[in-house]
């Protein structure tokens, strides 16, 4: 299976690209701030919808990278449909609900990845990697590329 990221090429050096770290500072939709994690998208266009919904404030900037990730298909990996999660999951903003979800996988450490529906686009998947787990080694960034916006779509921003 192939993902895609978009982050800043400072967090896309060798070694770095899957550390999780940013979920130390912050927390997201499926993890409490202080949790090593890292999110990562099904396709290039869900990974850029996710970046510009999240940190709008550098889509222009010319220091973004896509990493394409490659994880092997006999690495397990809990899934979620919308309908096994509780009513609020999709709450705007991020509510207790999908944390606590996402809280509990990270604890029980089952799996490496856990595959959960989008908010933004219906239908499309983010995988959320847990760094810490053992299958983690197995994860490879096969291609980091520079990656720009359209200048258009920063003229929508404003």
């Amino acid at each position: 299976m192939e993902l895609y990221r978009i982050t800043k090429k400072v967090h896309a050096k060798a070694g770095m690209e899957l550390n999780g770290l940013g979920g130390l500072y912050s927390g997201g939709r499926w993890h409490s701030e202080g949790q090593l994690i890292s999110y990562c998208a099904s396709s290039r266009a869900l990974a850029m919808l996710e970046r510009l919904v999240h940190d709008s404030t550098d889509i222009l900037s010319d220091d973004l990278v896509v990493l394409i990730i490659y994880i092997p298909d006999n690495i397990a990996m809990t899934s979620y449909v919308e309908g096994q999660l509780p009513d609020d999951w999709d709450s705007v903003p991020e509510g207790y609900e999908s944390v606590s979800v996402g809280d509990d996988w990270l604890a029980n450490g089952e799996t490496c990845c856990m595959k959960v529906p989008s908010v933004l686009c219906q239908d499309e998947y983010n995988i959320i990697i847990n760094p810490t787990h053992a299958d983690i080694n197995q994860i490879k960034v096969i291609d980091n590329k520079a990656f720009h916006y359209e200048k258009r779509l920063g003229g929508l921003l404003k």
